[in-house]
């Protein structure tokens, strides 16, 4: 639903068809100024477009979703639960078939969705990322260029690199000072600061205070 709050009226609203109703969508961004993507607890992610009042399934994630992020015009980045976070090219989608699955021999078109569709083969996972079965209350989450940051269920924080996957470390010390939380890192957003952006911080949220980490 998109509200005007000054006017506390309902500008548009959508329901799910009876098949969609019992996956709840839990992470939304916004892809275009007319997009808005859509992260379900069934692992769809599905694209409702504002002026057509309508949407469909853009791709399968690996797992339940609790973060999506547009990255830019065909890139999404989706992170769930089971430790699944992947980075997705709209453009390229296809089911992730096992080769010796009688679905994934022979040519034609890929099947409709369903809850056993097999998950959309990523451009790349993040092999490290930690987040087995946590999903409330919400851990952080944020993407900044090329850096993505992820709260853990141990009270850390991981930090990646968007383009290859790899989570990244300075010498045999994590980049980050993991062991002053004080708590869960429920909300996470880089800012940049100094001349010209030159300076980069993260800010934590975690227990009952909020840290800026730079670097």
């Amino acid at each position: 639903m998109l509200r005007d709050e000054s006017m506390q009226t309902s500008l548009q609203e959508y329901n799910w068809s009876d098949d969609e109703r019992s996956h709840d969508t839990l992470a939304v961004d916004f892809w275009t100024h007319n997009n808005v993507l859509c992260g379900m607890r069934s692992g769809r992610v599905r694209m409702w477009d504002i002026r057509a009042n309508g949407a469909n399934v853009r791709l399968q994630h690996a797992s339940c979703v609790s973060h999506v992020r547009a990255i830019d015009e065909n890139k999404v980045l989706v992170a769930g639960l089971k430790n699944q976070l992947a980075l997705y090219d709209l453009r390229f989608i296809r089911p992730e078939l096992d080769s010796s699955s009688p679905k994934s021999k022979g040519k034609g078109k890929a099947p409709p969705y369903s809850d056993h569709n097999p998950p959309s083969l990523p451009l790349h996972s993040f092999p490290t990322y930690r987040m087995k079965e946590y999903l409330y209350p919400r851990l952080g989450f944020d993407v900044h260029r090329n850096l993505v940051a992820s709260g853990t269920e141990d009270k850390k924080v991981q930090i990646f690199d968007l383009h290859s996957g790899r989570e990244l470390h300075i010498g045999n010390n994590d980049l980050l000072p993991n062991d002053t939380l004080t708590g869960h890192a429920r909300c996470l957003k880089f800012v940049e600061h100094g001349f010209g952006g030159e300076g980069l911080r993260l800010l934590v949220a975690n227990g009952a205070r909020i840290d800026a980490w730079a670097w």
